[in-house]
């Protein structure tokens, strides 16, 4: 028999006031899980934890001990934790960043959602971020006889592309959204030389990716450039402090109808106006993306770019728009 995920139901033992040592006790009586359920579910009861007090004073300490449980609940082999309160709710971000490798919820029990989310299969496995178990899923269904261009066009891609969504309902945060990227580009990668043996070497759109010229902050760029590579974009990495020529003539040798742009800083964004103003004085037939943390809406307007991107979804928004 198939073993079935785990999630754990955590509930809470009201009383205490912080900072109390988090206690996890399990509940009597719940050991045994309805048949119907496509998971194990494991109840426990966190002792310590007060919840007006929470609700009143969110705390790093109060984090750092339920990210410890967390924690050590995954390497018991947990995939998604719900609680039967508000809790997740006031630290969803941060367990999100300490445990990236589990699923939260701040909802009660939701079988239809936690299923999608644990379950074991390939499109699962984008979504959770399973690099562990991504080639393997992939593997059975190829000596199944799946053809890997329906495995990438009606598995992978609808998954990431769910991500995103997750991502900007706040369902989903920056360690989730790579976890998941990575995880497509592993299996993309997988699948890549039988796609080309079958249909030939794929044509994808080409976009250069840079941080502008006197910036060397690239960790947005690389983000953003994981993710469009993962939605059928070409991706060449120009890199970082890349003067405006340099830029546009990586496009030129490349082919590429679209640039994206970074910066970090406000001295370094108005390089970005550098690039643009090259590609106009040109006429050259080339799409230009910018974003970064200092960059915003009203100054892309303001240097003629064709997209601000605020976040690496947004990006890949924007790029299928100019193809």
């Amino acid at each position: 028999m198939e073993k079935k995920p785990k999630i754990c139901i955590l509930r809470w033992e009201e009383g205490q006031v912080l900072p109390a040592q988090l206690q996890l006790e399990s509940l009597p009586g719940n050991s045994t899980n309805p048949a119907s359920y496509p998971f194990e579910v494991m109840m426990l009861r966190v002792k310590g934890a007060n919840m007006d007090t929470i609700e009143e004073n969110p705390c790093q300490e109060m984090l750092d001990k339920f990210s410890a449980v967390c924690k050590e609940l995954a390497a018991q082999g947990v995939k998604a934790i719900t609680t039967s309160c508000g809790f997740t709710a006031y630290y969803q971000e941060g367990l999100a960043a300490a445990v990236p490798e589990l699923v939260f919820t701040s909802a009660l029990l939701q079988v239809p959602f936690i299923q999608t989310m644990v379950g074991p299969n390939r499109k699962v496995a984008v979504l959770t971020g399973d690099k562990e178990n991504v080639l393997p899923l992939l593997e059975a269904e190829l000596e199944a006889g799946a053809d890997p261009f329906a495995l990438v066009r009606d598995t992978l891609i609808p998954a990431i592309t769910e991500v995103g969504a997750r991502y900007e309902r706040r369902e989903y945060f920056l360690p989730q959204l790579i976890r998941a990227a990575e995880t497509m580009q592993t299996a993309f990668s997988h699948l890549k030389p039988r796609l080309e043996a079958n249909r030939g070497p794929e044509e994808r759109p080409v976009i250069v990716m840079a941080t502008v010229e006197g910036d060397i902050h690239d960790i947005g760029k690389n983000i953003v450039a994981l993710l469009l590579g993962n939605h059928g974009f070409d991706v060449v990495d120009a890199g970082k402090d890349v003067p405006a020529e340099a830029i546009v003539a990586c496009a030129l040798e490349h082919n590429a109808r679209i640039i994206g742009l970074s910066a970090l800083m406000t001295t370094t964004m108005v390089r970005m106006e550098d690039t643009i103003r090259l590609i106009r004085e040109r006429d050259l037939p080339i799409k230009v993306m910018v974003g970064g943390a200092a960059v915003t809406q009203a100054f892309a307007d303001a240097i003629g770019a064709d997209a601000y991107c605020p976040d690496a979804v947004c990006a890949v928004r924007a790029a299928k728009t100019f193809v």
